[in-house]
């Protein structure tokens, strides 16, 4: 065997995207939405196999975590929000009960 053929090879896991789903507990569709954007990266094993790497799963998680201060100050501008008008619905009337 040559040098050539020792160099080390990085293999990665990678998941399915259903798998994917599973983990993350969201829809296979939001998956593929993620690898479409480059949140997420994935591989294409022939003409409709495609498997996710585990490692941009993991990098996904950690730049999702929720600061508790801007989480807290964007609540409560959802809080604030003006009342909604109240329409006030008139009873339904046939032509003939206006006669």
């Amino acid at each position: 065997m040559s040098d050539k053929n020792k160099e080390k090879i990085d293999v990665q896991q990678f998941l399915s995207v259903s798998r994917t789903a599973e983990y993350l507990d969201c829809s296979i569709q939001f998956v593929y939405q993620m690898i479409g954007t480059g949140e997420l990266k994935a591989i294409k094993l022939g003409t409709q196999t495609i498997r996710v790497s585990v490692s941009s799963i993991n990098e996904y998680i950690e730049s999702r975590w929720i600061d508790p201060e801007t989480y807290r100050m964007d609540m409560e501008k959802h809080s604030e929000q003006p009342e909604q008008k109240k329409i006030q619905k008139m009873p339904a009337r046939s032509n003939w009960m206006r006669k």
